[in-house]
């Protein structure tokens, strides 16, 4: 593959500006977290790229857009298209956008973006916050029910780091006489609904994915609590004595 400054080389020498399509626009190292190597939109166009296109969303955590930076005179060319007035995002998603860039110039992505709280989350966190939902959960259902929790593969992304996991929790969850898929369908239809995966005899629920953001561990209690008795009664399971 030939990198950023060869094809930079042979695009200046034509006379033709280099655009390059970083997609997940990553802007910081992703390396602290073990998770792949991947060219930043500011080392991209250090590299000699004239203009940069990545995602408001994906590794950058903000809302879905599209941004392009670069030298001026080719950004202030495309700003004059007739199709930029077609494409361009509201205010909502400006605003939006705005709040997510403030983060990362401020440091502050991995407290204040779910994404990055997601990918930040320490193991031992996962770990605590899992035996207090199985705890709290197992009270609340009763006996039929069997609540760990098992280590599992938090997938980051498809598009952004594909293939690429981070270690994580999971709370695995089964009731007796009945198949995860039976189980899986009726959390689906539940009040809330609870997508989450089946895996051999249960159901396990990502504890990195469940607890991004601002969502607290009394809060996930409380949702999974209303969505599990929802299922028992689907799936005709006597509830605990009160």
């Amino acid at each position: 593959t030939p990198s950023v400054p060869e094809l930079a080389e042979l695009a200046h020498a034509r006379g033709v500006p280099l655009v390059v399509d970083l997609g997940s626009g990553v802007v910081d190292d992703l390396t602290p977290w073990g998770l792949a190597a991947e060219p930043t939109v500011a080392d991209t166009l250090a590299a000699g790229a004239d203009l940069v296109l990545f995602s408001g969303d994906k590794l950058l955590g903000g809302p879905q857009a599209g941004l392009i930076l670069g030298r001026r005179p080719l950004v202030e060319q495309l700003g004059r298209s007739p199709m930029a007035r077609a494409l361009r995002v509201d205010s909502m998603v400006l605003a939006a956008l705005g709040e997510t860039l403030g983060s990362h110039l401020r440091g502050a992505a991995t407290q204040e973006l779910p994404l990055w709280r997601a990918i930040d989350l320490p193991v031992a966190e996962l770990e605590a916050a899992g035996q207090t939902l199985a705890r709290e959960l197992g009270a609340a259902v009763g006996p039929a029910w069997t609540l760990t929790v098992v280590a599992s593969e938090a997938a980051v992304g498809g598009g952004a780091q594909p293939g690429e996991t981070l270690p994580s929790r999971a709370l695995a969850i089964s009731v007796a006489g009945h198949s995860a898929a039976r189980l899986a369908t009726c959390l689906r239809a539940a009040t809330p609904p609870l997508l989450a995966r089946p895996r051999a005899d249960t159901v396990q629920v990502d504890l990195r994915s469940l607890l991004a953001g601002t969502v607290s561990v009394s809060a996930a209690a409380a949702a999974l609590t209303s969505c599990l008795v929802d299922a028992q009664a689907q799936l005709g399971v006597p509830a605990p004595p009160t």
